[in-house]
């Protein structure tokens, strides 16, 4: 079948039903509802504009490939599954709508898709089963999002790589789950919603960019290429940055004190001894590996290498390896080990607590004199209050971790699992 057309009939002309087993050319009508075709669409396809402005929409599913381009200039896409792919590699398709995009679903995506500036994408899926799975070409929308959607799908699922260039003008609001590696660029004019995840199953060779905030999750597993940097105005304190592998590029947070959440590096079996060798920025501050940066000063967040969380000595309370005086260190003080990143405080083992005269001797486990606990408000630190004890004057100090006494929380890692935090020693002395 080589061409349905209305031609220039008066009326709204509607492809209701269509049952093929070959391919069909071109189709170009008012709207296309509930077609399926056996073979390909090897032409175009058209949702012509209806008398009195109603909306011409196209809901079909397609047993082989859409190889034409797709032109929905009246209306929106309600449905558009097809079996194959849309366009090839070396022949990408358009595929223009006026309103929403409800749900594209192909084995693979070679196409420019554009909806007007005001509407949304709710949900775009390659399947990957005869194909790589991948998704070239290029989004142009408003907002990734669901409008009562229900328990319909939303988001972009990606079964191969992510190579197209991908623009919301406004913000993402839905999962994006990529199997592979992304190539292409986001760009995000404010923000990545508090509640959703953006995951990368491979390496991010294409830059990010989002005006505003990232205040969900963004993971990728393998490395983020020098090339490139991960640009957000700030990482609030629901945000977390997950680079499994190695951070090469650059994370950039425009905003003075912008990062409030959480960076972690190297949580992946594919990262290096030395994972972290790009720049994270913070404002007007660079920072790199064991920073000594007040965290009060980049927002209240921090950047972590795993397993070597350690811990920031300039923000511990008191400063680690310090000396105190006892006037200015009350005998009930709460000891703060602050560490670089969140420690989980649902599972963990007391540090042992030693001490030694400053004139010399022996050191003495005091342990059983102290309680640990962690300040819900900041779980980077872990607390160390006198119970039976105190801080007396005229000692060194000395709080041991052993690798496993603390963990860190599997929702700031790649995978499912907490990681064992590497053993330090961290001390003080307090003279009379």
């Amino acid at each position: 079948m080589e061409l349905i057309d209305s031609d220039d009939s008066t009326a709204s002309v509607f492809l209701h039903v269509l049952n093929t087993v070959n391919d069909v050319g071109s189709i170009r009508v008012n709207n296309v509802i509930g077609t399926d075709i056996g073979g390909d669409v090897t032409g175009l396809i058209q949702c012509r504009e209806r008398l009195g402005g109603a909306d011409s929409n196209l809901d079909m599913t397609v047993s082989g490939s859409v190889l034409g381009n797709l032109d929905v200039s009246y209306g929106a896409i309600l449905g558009l599954d097809a079996v194959g792919s849309l366009g090839t590699s070396g022949t990408p398709i358009t595929i223009t709508t006026l309103k929403k995009i409800e749900s594209i679903v192909a084995d693979e995506i070679h196409a420019a898709i554009e909806t007007d500036a005001d509407v949304f994408v709710q949900y775009i899926e390659t399947l990957g089963v005869a194909s790589d799975g991948d998704f070239m070409g290029s989004l142009l929308t408003k907002n990734l999002t669901c409008d009562g959607c229900g328990a319909e799908p939303a988001g972009i699922v990606v079964a191969g790589d992510l190579l197209a260039d991908l623009t919301f003008l406004v913000g993402v609001f839905e999962d994006i789950t990529v199997a592979g590696e992304m190539t292409g660029t986001l760009d995000v004019a404010e923000d990545l919603s508090r509640f959703n995840t953006i995951s990368i199953g491979g390496d991010l060779t294409g830059n990010v960019a989002f005006g505003g905030e990232v205040g969900g999750t963004f993971v990728i597993e393998g490395d983020v290429d020098s090339s490139i940097a991960i640009e957000m105005a700030s990482l609030p304190a629901t945000g977390v940055i997950i680079v499994g592998a190695d951070l090469n590029g650059d994370i950039v947070m425009t905003d003075t004190a912008g990062l409030e959440g959480f960076i972690t590096i190297g949580s992946s079996p594919l990262a290096t001894t030395d994972p972290w060798g790009g720049d994270v920025v913070v404002g007007a501050y660079t920072i790199g590996k064991y920073y000594t940066n007040p965290i009060a000063q980049l927002g209240g967040g921090a950047v972590g290498i795993v397993p070597d969380w350690g811990f920031h000595s300039g923000d511990c309370f008191p400063e680690g390896s310090s000396v105190c005086e006892a006037s200015s260190f009350p005998d009930d003080s709460t000891v703060i080990i602050s560490h670089y990143g969140p420690i989980d405080d649902t599972v963990y083992d007391d540090l042992p607590i030693e001490r030694k005269p400053l004139a010399g001797g022996s050191w003495t486990d005091i342990t059983s004199d102290f309680e640990f606990s962690f300040d819900a408000g900041s779980p980077r630190d872990l607390l160390i209050d006198p119970t039976t004890g105190a801080w007396d004057p005229g000692y060194h100090y000395r709080v041991t971790h052993e690798e496993g006494d603390l963990q860190i929380p599997a929702d700031v890692l790649v995978g499912e699992s907490n990681v064992d935090v590497d053993a330090y020693v961290y001390t003080f002395c307090i003279v009379p």
